[in-house]
């Protein structure tokens, strides 16, 4: 709900997540429109975003990702949030058994995207009189979003 424009949205669709290649997920990376002149696979792509999007966080950021899962109890207090600062180390030519490297590593394997891609909306606008709700389609095959102006 949107307060001050007096709008809501009703989002609905479809989840995918994009983990790291180690990880093994029944989960297929989710396809991908591309022009001609790339041949990536969509996999390629969304691990090319993943890095993208691990070298844009904060190191504090990162360094969540070390940290046991939320609402977890920590078996052993003070290892749980040792790691407060982890500087990306993705291109790093470090030893490859470095204790910081290794940490590195494990929080960018635990480093996922989760994409929603919608195939409808509802928008509905209370601020006018009468109100008004529309509804947004997306056709997959014709990748094209149908509008529909529907009853409040």
């Amino acid at each position: 709900q949107m307060p001050t424009s007096k709008e809501i949205y009703k989002f609905s669709g479809r989840f995918y997540i994009t983990s790291s290649q180690n990880k093994i997920t029944r989960f297929p990376a989710p396809k991908i429109v591309l022009d001609e002149s790339n041949n990536i696979s969509p996999r390629e792509y969304w691990e090319s975003l993943r890095c993208q999007l691990w070298n844009s966080l904060s190191s504090q950021s990162r360094a969540a990702f070390t940290w046991p899962p939320s609402g977890e109890i920590p078996k052993s207090e003070k290892d749980s949030f040792k790691c407060l600062k982890l500087d990306s180390m993705l291109n790093s030519t470090n030893s490859v058994n470095s204790s910081e490297k290794i940490l590195h590593d494990l929080a960018f394997e635990n480093f996922c995207i989760l994409i929603f891609k919608a195939n409808e909306v509802m928008r509905f606008d209370y601020e006018a009189f009468p109100p008004k709700r529309i509804i947004y389609n997306f056709d997959d095959e014709e990748d094209v979003w149908e509008v529909e102006e529907a009853n409040p």
